[in-house]
């Protein structure tokens, strides 16, 4: 799995198939609202002129379409998950979660004659996207096909208020097995009842309103931010853009170690984990770079295992089931990259009981304490890892897919670590600038040399 530009897709030639929805009656009020982060897209989207906060994924897939039996994967997965059923309103100052019920969609395919090639393609999908994959319809996904001799390209993308990468990787891995159970005329080897998402809001709704403000877990995130004067800086890569300016986002990747190099690494540093190296070398890499004794980021975590219960399966859940926290390292200058390794193993612990405070609750008591500044924290950088290899393993399309981002604009820099079958990948959203691009390779190329010390 790679992070690139949808220009960057090589589909095969072929027929373009749509599938498109019809949605019948039924739809009902939820008895909870967005989640924290679906409110901050929702209120984004809400501003601009054309949707572009959308993500999506494509992959060919071997063998001829068998188009009967993909129609049927794809309703089979929208009626799944109830986050591609819903859309929200406007609610006062807040928002309505509407959902239709599974039974009310009908999925059809259509042929919408040759695929066009490189930029019109692009353009084409793009369209779509902007018009379908939105918080304010049902259903919020685009899902479609380019028919070949001999495989098929497959992309799906959805509103990003409705998923995030980790999700729609799972819910492309999803339709893949739905489509082959289909083909084959078998059962897909899925759970048969997936926990939907409002499940997850009204979860982190009830833990906001019971957070105390004395909760250890919160000393974790006052730490942190304590430490770099209630701020975010931003991560050391210049994008050469002017303060306050933005441009096109793009998507880069780096391979960084390939599955030898990574296999070597683990056991370098074992018995810390290979996170806790990872993010010990951005600091090593950072350091370097501004000096900073001292280093912090916000890291994506996933929290499907802390939301779930055994009534609420949400191991496949189509949606925002992450939280945010803070990883602290300190006194970088002084210490030996093992001392830094075993540290951010402490840190990566520490950032997962801070994870258990639900952003929202944690920012809220940060920002009425006053250690943090709310300007400071707007559209932070983000740092994640994920080991994809669990969900790629299994379908090589899914392994050799690629992570497409919205066209919007940026003025950030996150970078997001990948562990895959053939090794770890490092990729960027970026602003699309000649600086940023070059910038990126000799980050990647800087992070690259620090891992080689771990060795």
């Amino acid at each position: 799995m790679i992070g690139a530009a949808l220009d960057d897709w090589r589909p095969p030639q072929g027929t373009l198939i749509d599938f498109t929805a019809t949605v019948g009656a039924g739809e009902q009020p939820a008895d909870v609202g967005p989640t924290f982060l679906q409110a901050e897209h929702l209120a984004a989207a809400e501003k601009a002129e054309r949707h572009t906060a959308y993500i999506g994924f494509a992959a060919d897939v071997r063998g001829r379409a068998d188009v009967a039996a993909l129609t049927a994967a794809v309703t089979d997965f929208v009626r799944a998950h109830e986050s591609l059923r819903t859309r929200f309103v406007r609610a006062g100052d807040g928002w309505e979660r509407l959902v239709t019920p599974a039974e009310a969609i009908t999925v059809a395919a259509v042929d919408a004659g040759p695929a066009p090639d490189g930029p019109e393609l692009t353009a084409r999908l793009r369209g779509r996207f902007s018009e379908e994959a939105t918080a304010w319809r049902v259903p919020g996904a685009v899902i479609g096909a380019i028919a070949g001799e001999d495989s098929f390209g497959l992309y799906v993308a959805a509103d990003h208020s409705a998923t995030d990468g980790a999700s729609l990787l799972l819910g492309l891995n999803e339709i893949i097995v739905r489509y082959r159970a289909h083909r084959e005329g078998t059962s897909a080897p899925l759970p048969s009842a997936l926990a939907p998402h409002s499940h997850v809001a009204r979860t982190e709704r009830d833990r906001t309103a019971a957070t105390d403000p004395s909760d250890p877990a919160l000393q974790v995130w006052r730490r942190a931010f304590t430490a770099t004067g209630g701020g975010l800086e931003r991560l050391p890569i210049d994008t050469g853009l002017e303060p306050g300016a933005s441009a096109p986002v793009q998507a880069l990747h780096h391979r960084l170690l390939d599955t030898d190099q990574v296999a070597a690494l683990e056991a370098s540093v074992a018995p810390a984990r290979l996170s806790a190296a990872l993010y010990a070398a951005l600091a090593i890499t950072d350091h370097a770079r501004t000096g900073s004794d001292t280093w912090m980021r916000v890291v994506v975590q996933d929290l499907r295992r802390e939301f779930s219960s055994p009534d609420a399966d949400l191991s496949l859940t189509q949606g925002w089931v992450v939280g945010f926290a803070p990883l602290l390292l300190e006194g970088l200058a002084d210490k030996e990259p093992a001392q830094v390794i075993a540290d951010a193993g402490e840190a990566v612990r520490a950032a997962r009981r801070a994870g258990a405070i639900p952003t929202a609750a944690a920012l809220g008591v940060l920002f009425a304490e006053g250690t943090v500044d709310p300007a400071a924290v707007t559209r932070p950088p983000l740092i994640s890892y994920l080991d994809a290899r669990p969900v790629a393993s299994a379908l090589p399309e899914v392994a050799s897919s690629m992570m497409f981002p919205g066209d919007g604009s940026t003025a950030n820099v996150s970078l997001w670590l990948t562990r895959e079958s053939g090794g770890l990948e490092i990729g960027a959203q970026c602003p699309d600038t000649a600086t940023a691009t070059a910038e990126v390779a000799r980050y990647a190329e800087d992070l690259r040399a620090t891992l080689a010390t771990f060795g």
